[in-house]
Formats: C-alpha cells, sequence, structure tokens
C-alpha cells in the first residue's frame, strides 16, 4: 500500500490547476530557468529531480521552461509550509494532461525494461529506472499492462519487476525490502539535488546520482512509501528515536549542521549493529556506500551515547518512518 503526505497542490479560486507528466527519464527542477552543468560538480542551482511519469503542477511559465511544484517531493523549508518541491523544468520533459495517472505501481529494480507484448522476447519500448510510479490497467499471469506517456502509449511489465500498492506487508518485510532496496544502489555516485540511479546511457545529456535524502527517499518510494524529500523534513516527519536498543534496519539517522543543534544537513539509513548506509562527499568516495559509526564519527555507536550524540558541534539524532512502526 502507498503511504505519503497529502499536499493540496496552491491555486486560487479563479486558476486551473495545469497538470504535467515527465516523459524523459530523468529530468532536473532547477533553481532558475538556466540549464545544469553535466559533470558531478556541485551546482547551487540544482534542486531536485523528477523522474519519468511523474506528475507535477504547472505554476508559472516562460520561453522554454515551466516553473513547477513537485508534488510527490513535498519539503517545508523553502515558503515555511508543506508543499512540493518548487523549480524550473524544460517544456521538452513534460507533456500537458487533464489529470494525473492513477498510479498503482512502482518500479522496484535499477532498470526494467517495459516491452510491446506480454513477452520478454518482444520488442523493448523503454527501459525506466528504481522508483518510477506507473498505472496498469490490465493483467496476464505474469505481466502488467500499463499506461504510457508517450508513443505507443501502452507497454507491458513483468509482475516480478514491480511492487503492487495493494500489496500489504507485515513491517519486518517492508524493513527488509527497504534494506535490499539501498543496496542496490551501493556504488552510485553522489550527486547535489540528485534524485536517481546511475544510467549511463543519458550521461551524455544528464547526470544522474543521489544525494543523501535523495538516496533515502528514493529508496523508500520504490517500496510504496511516500517521505519528504529533503533531510531537514525527513526528520521533521519521522518518530523520534531515544533510544539506541530501539533501533532497527531501514530507520533513518540524522546529522544536524555545525553549531546549529535543530537544523538537520545529513541522514544517513540504519541497517544493523555498527553499519548503516549513506550517500555523501568524502574523498576518493563520492558515493553510496557501507559505513560504521567508527568511520564516521571516529567514535562506536556505545561511545557515542556517552557523548550525548554530539561530536565535532554537531546532533546526531535517530528516526523512525511512522509508516513501518
Amino acid at each position: 500500500m502507498y503511504f505519503f503526505l497529502t499536499i493540496k497542490p496552491y491555486c486560487n479560486e479563479q486558476q486551473e490547476v495545469k497538470y504535467l507528466i515527465v516523459t524523459d527519464i530523468v529530468a532536473n527542477i532547477r533553481a532558475k530557468p538556466v540549464d545544469a552543468t553535466t559533470s558531478y560538480i556541485k551546482d547551487d542551482l540544482q534542486e531536485t529531480q523528477v523522474l519519468f511519469n511523474e506528475g507535477i503542477i504547472c505554476k508559472d511559465e516562460i520561453e522554454d521552461w515551466f516553473f513547477v511544484e513537485c508534488i510527490e517531493q513535498q519539503e517545508f523549508n523553502h515558503n515555511n509550509k508543506w508543499e512540493g518541491y518548487p523549480g524550473w523544468i524544460k517544456k521538452s520533459q513534460v507533456k500537458v494532461v487533464k489529470s494525473l495517472p492513477k498510479y498503482n505501481l512502482v518500479l522496484k529494480k535499477l532498470s526494467t525494461n517495459i516491452y510491446s507484448s506480454p513477452n520478454k522476447d518482444s520488442k523493448t519500448i523503454i527501459s525506466l529506472p528504481l522508483g518510477v510510479r506507473l498505472e496498469f490497467v490490465s493483467k496476464t499471469t505474469d505481466y502488467y499492462k500499463i499506461v504510457l506517456p508517450i508513443s505507443p502509449f501502452y507497454g507491458w511489465i513483468k509482475k516480478s519487476d514491480v511492487n503492487n500498492i495493494s500489496d500489504i506487508l507485515p513491517p519486518q518485510k517492508v524493513r527488509e525490502n527497504i534494506i535490499q532496496t539501498a543496496t542496490q544502489l551501493l556504488g552510485t555516485p553522489y550527486l547535489w539535488g540528485g534524485r536517481s540511479p546511475l544510467i549511463l546511457s543519458l550521461q551524455h545529456r544528464i547526470v544522474t546520482g543521489v544525494d543523501c535524502s535523495g538516496f533515502t527517499s528514493l529508496v523508500y518510494r520504490a517500496n510504496n512509501i511516500i517521505i519528504p524529500r529533503d533531510a531537514h523534513e525527513q526528520w521533521m516527519y519521522s518518530k523520534p528515536i531515544t533510544e539506541i536498543s530501539e533501533l532497527k534496519p531501514a530507520d533513518l539517522i540524522f546529522i544536524s549542521k555545525k553549531q546549529n543543534l535543530q537544523n538537520i544537513g545529513h541522514v544517513m539509513m540504519y541497517v544493523s549493529g555498527e553499519l548503516f548506509i549513506e550517500s555523501d562527499t568524502t574523498t576518493n568516495a563520492s558515493f553510496v556506500k557501507y559505513r560504521t559509526f567508527k568511520q564516521k564519527f571516529g567514535y562506536s555507536l556505545e561511545e557515542l551515547k556517552k557523548l550525548n550524540f554530539e561530536v565535532d558541534d554537531r546532533k546526531i539524532y535517530f528516526g523512525r518512518i511512522p509508516q513501518i512502526e
């Protein structure tokens, strides 16, 4: 089952909502209507990324750009209220639609083929990445027939490649699946504002990868749970964990900014014992990787407890997404 915070798109009484669907495999959302760089150097104008078939709302437009609200990526800090992530997207990367799809599937593998018929030997229409949400309209024993926003507008996908929103799993199984998804992303490059797995076939025109919260939000998304986009908002949304003995796989670990203990600057995913997974920038290791508390902070988890989880003028917090209580 899908879980996510409800966001009501902003529009005044006279304004009709203009829905858009992403038609590129991955598209950048920009702070200004300026193209992104094609390298992994930090780009301060990079806000986030949207995936194929993701629904967004147009708020304004100029020339080749739409100003949009990414309603599936909730955040608070831009305007001090919960809303979809704001930013600019190229008009060539979306299409205008009357309504958004009735999503009932999400892709759970790094790359999944969409076929022209319910047969893996049939023509591949497109290959789509982890986290893409789709609508199926019929099914066979092994395949779903899905709606596409591009020609030929329908395709077939193997049931084993997706999570169905109607699937209800016990929290322990969901946690196991979340960690399994996270391990698929090991080695994915760190990208500021990134929210996509590494897709080498796109590297000539768009850089793909994940930042810290893009990693955690994408992993949860692929398991039918929509959480806020950024680290601070994920902390706001999470239920605090005060005892390390209560930590479970897929819980989140938050680090505050230096000398600003109530402002979160980084998020990681707990695995077990002393182990977690994170996407961060470190010398010669700017990618998704396993780390231990000792490697990250110089102290074990028990030693950090004795320090009240404060290291180098930063505070460490632990949180649990409510849907996996």
